[in-house]
């Protein structure tokens, strides 16, 4: 079980449950996450690596599929700007 902890992000965020593909641009590593929130200021999300803050990331997001066993994904591009050891062995 991951501890909460108290958070000051002004921006609404909604819990989501599902895949995260995240590769780091400039190394060329590509790692999954588990997405655990969304907000209109970023998402956050738990890896087994560390990333550097202020490192460029590309996201891709998988959708799950709808009543038509139709999915979608939504590619964007972030920067990383907080990276915290939550519970072993997650960052």
């Amino acid at each position: 079980m991951i501890a909460k902890r108290q958070d000051h992000r002004e921006a609404h965020r909604v819990d989501v449950l599902g895949d995260l593909f995240l590769q780091v641009s400039d190394e060329k590593t590509r790692f999954n996450g588990d997405a655990m929130n969304l907000s209109v200021n970023g998402i956050n999300f738990l890896s087994l690596l560390r990333v550097p803050l202020f490192r460029e990331v590309d996201v891709r997001l998988e959708l799950p599929q709808n009543e038509k066993k139709t999915g979608a994904s939504v590619h964007c591009r972030g920067v990383v700007v907080r990276c915290v050891r939550r519970v072993q062995p997650f960052f």
